[in-house]
C-alpha cells in the first residue's frame, strides 16, 4: 500500500521533487554555481562545460579567467542561465544552445595564436 502523502526519496534538483505549489513534478529544480573563482589552465575548454544533457543550472557571481570559452551548452545541454559573472581572457563569450540566458556578464575576450574572437548566439541581431 502506498500512502498518498509520502514523498519520493529523491534529493533536491532531481526529477521527482515537490514543486513550490506542493505538487509532484518531474521537472528538475535549478542547481546553482555561485561565488567561485575557477581558473582555466592546461588546455581547458570552458571552466564549466554544460553539454551532453547537463541542464537546469544557474551560474552567477563567479570569476572565470583563462578558459577557452564562456557559456557553452550543446549536445543536449539546456536551461543554463548565466548572470553577473566575469569571463576574463576567453576566445568565445557565449556559445549556442537551447534555452540559454546570458545577461549582465562581463566578458574580456582575447585572440589566442591568431584565432578570431567569436560571439555565437541564436539571438537575431
Amino acid at each position: 500500500m502506498i500512502c498518498e502523502k509520502s514523498q519520493p526519496a529523491i534529493g533536491p534538483g532531481l526529477p521527482g521533487h515537490v514543486d513550490a505549489a506542493g505538487k509532484p513534478s518531474i521537472v528538475p529544480r535549478f542547481r546553482e554555481i555561485r561565488k567561485n573563482f575557477m581558473i582555466g589552465v592546461y588546455q581547458s575548454q570552458e571552466d564549466i562545460d554544460t553539454d551532453d544533457g547537463s541542464s537546469y543550472y544557474q551560474t552567477h557571481h563567479n570569476y572565470f579567467p583563462m578558459g577557452k570559452g564562456g557559456l557553452k551548452s550543446d549536445f543536449g545541454g539546456q536551461w543554463h542561465h548565466c548572470w553577473n559573472n566575469v569571463y576574463a581572457y576567453v576566445l568565445v563569450c557565449m556559445g549556442q544552445g537551447p534555452s540559454l540566458a546570458y545577461y549582465n556578464n562581463t566578458c574580456v575576450s582575447t585572440p589566442n595564436r591568431g584565432a578570431k574572437i567569436k560571439w555565437s548566439s541564436f539571438c537575431p541581431h
